[in-house]
Protein backbone atom coordinates (compact mmCIF):
# COMPACT_ATOMS: atom_id res chain seq x y z
CA UNK A 1 0.00 0.00 0.00
CA UNK A 2 1.27 3.41 -0.92
CA UNK A 3 1.53 6.19 2.32
CA UNK A 4 1.24 9.61 1.82
CA UNK A 5 2.91 12.25 4.09
CA UNK A 6 2.77 16.18 4.47
CA UNK A 7 4.27 18.26 6.93
CA UNK A 8 3.29 20.95 8.69
CA UNK A 9 5.00 23.00 11.71
CA UNK A 10 3.88 23.99 14.95
CA UNK A 11 5.56 26.69 16.83
CA UNK A 12 8.79 24.30 17.97
CA UNK A 13 7.24 21.05 16.63
CA UNK A 14 6.64 19.77 13.30
CA UNK A 15 3.67 17.78 12.64
CA UNK A 16 3.26 15.11 10.24
CA UNK A 17 0.12 13.14 8.86
CA UNK A 18 0.46 10.16 6.90
CA UNK A 19 -2.54 7.59 5.14
CA UNK A 20 -1.89 4.09 3.61
CA UNK A 21 -1.33 0.69 5.61
CA UNK A 22 0.94 -2.26 6.01
CA UNK A 23 0.14 -5.63 6.50
CA UNK A 24 2.73 -7.96 7.75
CA UNK A 25 3.40 -11.14 5.85
CA UNK A 26 5.10 -13.83 8.57
CA UNK A 27 3.04 -16.89 8.72
CA UNK A 28 4.29 -20.28 10.04
CA UNK A 29 5.31 -22.97 8.53
CA UNK A 30 2.48 -24.66 6.75
CA UNK A 31 0.54 -22.31 7.66
CA UNK A 32 -1.65 -20.48 4.45
CA UNK A 33 -3.16 -17.48 6.80
CA UNK A 34 -1.74 -16.16 9.50
CA UNK A 35 -3.23 -16.64 13.40
CA UNK A 36 -3.94 -12.69 14.36
CA UNK A 37 -4.84 -9.25 12.88
CA UNK A 38 -1.06 -8.55 12.75
CA UNK A 39 -0.39 -11.63 10.18
CA UNK A 40 -3.75 -11.75 8.20
CA UNK A 41 -3.31 -12.78 4.58
CA UNK A 42 -4.53 -9.60 2.30
CA UNK A 43 -7.28 -10.75 -0.01
CA UNK A 44 -8.64 -8.31 -3.01
CA UNK A 45 -11.47 -5.80 -2.27
CA UNK A 46 -13.13 -6.99 -5.32
CA UNK A 47 -14.21 -10.40 -3.93
CA UNK A 48 -11.86 -13.85 -3.09
CA UNK A 49 -12.60 -17.32 -3.16
CA UNK A 50 -11.02 -20.24 -2.38
CA UNK A 51 -10.27 -23.32 -0.27
CA UNK A 52 -8.36 -22.78 2.98
CA UNK A 53 -7.25 -25.04 6.45
CA UNK A 54 -7.13 -24.93 9.55
CA UNK A 55 -3.77 -26.94 10.38
CA UNK A 56 -4.27 -27.91 13.86
CA UNK A 57 -7.52 -27.56 16.21
CA UNK A 58 -6.58 -24.26 17.99
CA UNK A 59 -5.07 -22.82 14.36
CA UNK A 60 -7.12 -19.77 13.77
CA UNK A 61 -7.10 -17.99 9.69
CA UNK A 62 -6.74 -14.39 9.94
CA UNK A 63 -7.90 -12.75 6.43
CA UNK A 64 -7.74 -9.08 5.65
CA UNK A 65 -9.58 -6.35 3.08
CA UNK A 66 -9.92 -3.03 2.20
CA UNK A 67 -13.46 -2.36 2.61
CA UNK A 68 -14.54 0.40 -0.04
CA UNK A 69 -17.55 3.12 1.47
CA UNK A 70 -20.71 2.07 -0.58
CA UNK A 71 -20.02 -1.49 -1.65
CA UNK A 72 -21.98 -4.12 -0.19
CA UNK A 73 -19.68 -7.27 1.10
CA UNK A 74 -20.99 -10.93 1.71
CA UNK A 75 -18.92 -13.50 3.13
CA UNK A 76 -19.67 -17.21 3.15
CA UNK A 77 -17.79 -19.75 5.10
CA UNK A 78 -18.48 -23.35 4.21
CA UNK A 79 -17.13 -26.80 5.73
CA UNK A 80 -15.57 -29.07 3.61
CA UNK A 81 -13.68 -31.40 6.30
CA UNK A 82 -13.65 -29.04 8.81
CA UNK A 83 -16.78 -29.24 11.17
CA UNK A 84 -18.37 -26.44 13.09
CA UNK A 85 -16.60 -23.67 12.18
CA UNK A 86 -16.58 -20.20 14.22
CA UNK A 87 -16.66 -16.69 11.58
CA UNK A 88 -15.96 -13.37 13.30
CA UNK A 89 -15.95 -10.21 10.81
CA UNK A 90 -13.85 -7.65 12.75
CA UNK A 91 -12.50 -3.71 12.47
CA UNK A 92 -10.11 -1.62 13.21
CA UNK A 93 -7.04 -3.52 14.41
CA UNK A 94 -8.65 -6.71 14.34
CA UNK A 95 -9.62 -6.43 17.98
CA UNK A 96 -13.41 -4.82 17.31
CA UNK A 97 -15.75 -7.89 16.14
CA UNK A 98 -18.88 -6.62 14.33
CA UNK A 99 -20.31 -9.91 13.69
CA UNK A 100 -20.26 -13.60 14.62
CA UNK A 101 -21.56 -16.12 13.77
CA UNK A 102 -20.73 -20.28 13.90
CA UNK A 103 -22.09 -23.17 11.82
CA UNK A 104 -22.96 -25.40 14.51
CA UNK A 105 -26.40 -25.50 12.94
CA UNK A 106 -25.56 -25.87 9.46
CA UNK A 107 -22.43 -26.25 7.29
CA UNK A 108 -21.70 -22.66 6.60
CA UNK A 109 -21.90 -19.52 8.00
CA UNK A 110 -23.13 -16.04 5.79
CA UNK A 111 -23.00 -12.42 6.49
CA UNK A 112 -23.39 -9.30 5.08
CA UNK A 113 -21.56 -6.11 5.94
CA UNK A 114 -21.45 -2.11 3.81
CA UNK A 115 -19.42 0.48 5.00
CA UNK A 116 -22.07 3.08 6.51
CA UNK A 117 -22.37 5.95 4.75
CA UNK A 118 -20.74 9.23 5.07
CA UNK A 119 -18.08 6.75 7.12
CA UNK A 120 -14.61 5.89 6.04
CA UNK A 121 -13.79 2.62 4.58
CA UNK A 122 -10.43 0.85 6.09
CA UNK A 123 -9.45 -2.74 6.81
CA UNK A 124 -11.50 -5.47 7.53
CA UNK A 125 -10.52 -8.82 8.81
CA UNK A 126 -12.13 -11.68 8.74
CA UNK A 127 -11.05 -14.39 11.62
CA UNK A 128 -11.83 -18.92 10.96
CA UNK A 129 -11.50 -20.78 13.53
CA UNK A 130 -12.84 -24.54 14.40
CA UNK A 131 -15.91 -24.05 17.13
CA UNK A 132 -14.70 -25.35 20.86
CA UNK A 133 -11.18 -26.05 18.94
CA UNK A 134 -12.65 -29.46 17.99
CA UNK A 135 -11.20 -30.15 14.87
CA UNK A 136 -8.41 -29.33 12.09
CA UNK A 137 -9.70 -29.61 8.80
CA UNK A 138 -10.55 -27.54 5.41
CA UNK A 139 -12.94 -24.99 4.50
CA UNK A 140 -14.10 -22.41 1.61
CA UNK A 141 -14.16 -19.05 1.96
CA UNK A 142 -16.08 -16.78 -0.49
CA UNK A 143 -15.96 -13.16 -0.60
CA UNK A 144 -18.17 -11.03 -2.94
CA UNK A 145 -18.32 -7.47 -3.55
CA UNK A 146 -21.03 -5.20 -5.28
CA UNK A 147 -20.00 -2.05 -5.67
CA UNK A 148 -23.26 -0.66 -6.96
CA UNK A 149 -23.79 1.29 -9.95
CA UNK A 150 -20.80 3.38 -11.82
CA UNK A 151 -23.00 4.79 -14.96
CA UNK A 152 -19.69 7.21 -15.57
CA UNK A 153 -16.82 4.24 -15.65
CA UNK A 154 -14.88 6.32 -13.61
CA UNK A 155 -14.07 3.84 -10.82
CA UNK A 156 -16.74 6.26 -8.34
CA UNK A 157 -19.84 4.61 -6.82
CA UNK A 158 -22.43 6.90 -8.37
CA UNK A 159 -24.74 7.00 -5.17
CA UNK A 160 -21.07 9.06 -3.29
CA UNK A 161 -20.48 11.21 -6.63
CA UNK A 162 -23.76 12.06 -6.64
CA UNK A 163 -23.63 13.30 -2.45
CA UNK A 164 -23.41 16.48 -1.55
CA UNK A 165 -20.81 17.58 -2.98
CA UNK A 166 -22.37 16.39 -6.37
CA UNK A 167 -25.29 18.62 -6.54
CA UNK A 168 -26.75 15.56 -7.85
CA UNK A 169 -25.04 15.05 -10.82
CA UNK A 170 -22.61 12.98 -11.98
CA UNK A 171 -18.87 13.88 -13.47
CA UNK A 172 -18.61 16.15 -10.81
CA UNK A 173 -15.19 14.76 -9.61
CA UNK A 174 -13.58 14.31 -13.10
CA UNK A 175 -10.74 15.78 -14.24
CA UNK A 176 -12.15 14.84 -18.29
CA UNK A 177 -15.06 15.50 -20.15
CA UNK A 178 -18.30 13.20 -20.20
CA UNK A 179 -17.29 9.94 -18.98
CA UNK A 180 -14.60 11.53 -16.80
CA UNK A 181 -12.04 7.66 -16.98
CA UNK A 182 -9.74 9.31 -14.94
CA UNK A 183 -12.08 10.94 -12.11
CA UNK A 184 -10.93 8.50 -9.63
CA UNK A 185 -7.61 9.46 -9.87
CA UNK A 186 -8.23 13.38 -10.44
CA UNK A 187 -7.91 15.53 -7.06
CA UNK A 188 -10.69 17.56 -6.89
CA UNK A 189 -9.85 19.74 -3.98
CA UNK A 190 -5.99 20.10 -4.79
CA UNK A 191 -5.21 19.09 -1.56
CA UNK A 192 -3.00 15.97 -2.21
CA UNK A 193 -5.84 13.17 -2.00
CA UNK A 194 -7.24 11.82 -4.90
CA UNK A 195 -11.01 11.50 -5.46
CA UNK A 196 -9.98 7.73 -4.79
CA UNK A 197 -8.39 7.90 -1.37
CA UNK A 198 -11.20 10.57 -0.27
CA UNK A 199 -13.76 7.82 -0.94
CA UNK A 200 -12.03 5.41 1.77
CA UNK A 201 -11.21 8.18 3.81
CA UNK A 202 -14.71 9.51 4.55
CA UNK A 203 -13.93 13.21 3.69
CA UNK A 204 -15.24 15.75 1.31
CA UNK A 205 -13.08 15.52 -1.89
CA UNK A 206 -14.35 19.54 -2.97
CA UNK A 207 -13.15 20.92 0.31
CA UNK A 208 -9.22 21.29 0.30
CA UNK A 209 -9.13 21.05 4.85
CA UNK A 210 -11.66 18.19 5.33
CA UNK A 211 -8.55 15.77 4.52
CA UNK A 212 -6.47 13.87 7.37
CA UNK A 213 -4.22 16.88 8.81
CA UNK A 214 -2.88 17.73 12.13
CA UNK A 215 -5.16 21.02 13.60
CA UNK A 216 -3.02 21.52 16.44
CA UNK A 217 -0.52 20.57 18.95
CA UNK A 218 -1.31 22.28 22.90
CA UNK A 219 1.46 22.13 25.60
CA UNK A 220 0.24 21.91 28.90
CA UNK A 221 2.76 23.15 31.73
CA UNK A 222 3.04 22.31 35.68
CA UNK A 223 4.70 23.66 38.00
CA UNK A 224 6.53 22.38 40.89
CA UNK A 225 6.39 25.19 42.93
CA UNK A 226 10.23 26.74 42.45
CA UNK A 227 10.52 29.87 40.96
CA UNK A 228 10.30 29.99 36.89
CA UNK A 229 9.68 25.96 37.38
CA UNK A 230 6.93 25.73 34.81
CA UNK A 231 7.91 22.81 32.68
CA UNK A 232 6.24 21.50 29.60
CA UNK A 233 5.27 17.62 30.71
CA UNK A 234 2.19 16.67 28.18
CA UNK A 235 1.05 18.07 24.82
CA UNK A 236 -2.48 17.28 23.13
CA UNK A 237 -2.51 16.41 19.41
CA UNK A 238 -5.68 16.97 17.68
CA UNK A 239 -7.29 16.14 13.86
CA UNK A 240 -10.25 15.63 11.98
CA UNK A 241 -11.78 11.71 12.65
CA UNK A 242 -14.44 10.18 10.63
CA UNK A 243 -16.90 7.26 11.76
CA UNK A 244 -14.83 4.15 11.34
CA UNK A 245 -11.98 5.50 10.85
CA UNK A 246 -8.75 3.56 12.68
CA UNK A 247 -6.58 5.93 13.50
CA UNK A 248 -3.14 5.71 14.91
CA UNK A 249 -0.86 8.51 16.84
CA UNK A 250 3.05 8.14 17.34
CA UNK A 251 6.06 10.53 17.99
CA UNK A 252 9.87 10.70 17.47
CA UNK A 253 12.63 12.80 19.23
CA UNK A 254 14.68 12.63 16.25
CA UNK A 255 15.08 14.89 13.69
CA UNK A 256 12.12 13.83 10.77
CA UNK A 257 14.68 14.13 7.55
CA UNK A 258 16.01 10.78 8.66
CA UNK A 259 13.37 7.58 7.78
CA UNK A 260 10.26 8.48 8.52
CA UNK A 261 8.54 5.37 7.08
CA UNK A 262 10.55 3.28 9.56
CA UNK A 263 8.20 2.47 11.91
CA UNK A 264 10.95 1.71 14.56
CA UNK A 265 11.76 5.03 14.70
CA UNK A 266 8.25 6.01 16.14
CA UNK A 267 6.77 5.76 19.43
CA UNK A 268 2.90 5.29 19.65
CA UNK A 269 1.37 6.95 21.46
CA UNK A 270 -2.51 5.74 20.95
CA UNK A 271 -4.26 4.23 18.58
CA UNK A 272 -8.52 4.17 18.19
CA UNK A 273 -11.41 2.89 15.91
CA UNK A 274 -13.11 6.05 16.16
CA UNK A 275 -17.43 5.51 16.04
CA UNK A 276 -19.63 8.60 16.20
CA UNK A 277 -20.16 11.85 14.33
CA UNK A 278 -17.24 13.35 12.54
CA UNK A 279 -15.10 15.73 13.88
CA UNK A 280 -12.07 17.39 15.62
CA UNK A 281 -10.87 14.68 17.97
CA UNK A 282 -7.57 15.09 20.10
CA UNK A 283 -5.53 12.25 22.32
CA UNK A 284 -2.92 13.22 24.90
CA UNK A 285 0.75 12.38 25.01
CA UNK A 286 0.86 11.41 28.43
CA UNK A 287 4.45 8.65 27.85
CA UNK A 288 6.46 10.50 30.35
CA UNK A 289 8.46 12.25 27.82
CA UNK A 290 8.34 16.31 28.20
CA UNK A 291 7.32 17.64 24.29
CA UNK A 292 9.62 19.90 24.29
CA UNK A 293 10.84 18.92 20.84
CA UNK A 294 8.47 16.05 19.69
CA UNK A 295 7.75 15.34 15.60
CA UNK A 296 3.83 13.59 15.95
CA UNK A 297 2.10 11.49 13.18
CA UNK A 298 -1.39 10.39 12.67
CA UNK A 299 -1.77 7.40 10.27
CA UNK A 300 -5.33 6.43 9.14
CA UNK A 301 -5.15 2.49 8.24
CA UNK A 302 -6.66 0.83 5.49
CA UNK A 303 -6.73 3.34 2.38
CA UNK A 304 -6.54 1.43 -1.07
CA UNK A 305 -4.25 3.41 -3.22
CA UNK A 306 -5.81 2.11 -6.52
CA UNK A 307 -9.38 0.47 -7.38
Amino acid sequence: MNKLIATITSITTVACFLAGSTFAACLPPNDDAGNTSGTAAVIPSTGFNGVRTLEHRSDQDFFVFTAIPYATYTFTVTEVSAPDLDVCIRAGDGSHILQRKNSAAGNNVSFSYNVPAGSAGGQTFIDVRSLGEAKAGTYRLNVTANFGPDNDNDNLPDQWEVGPWGNGTLNTLASTGAGGLDGWQHDKDGDGFSNWQELQMGTDPTVFGSSLIILDIEKETSYDGAPNAFQADMAEVQWPAVNNGYYEVSYRTNDVSTDWRNDSNWTVIDSMLYTGTSGDIWTDDLDGVPPIYKIYRVQQFGISPAP
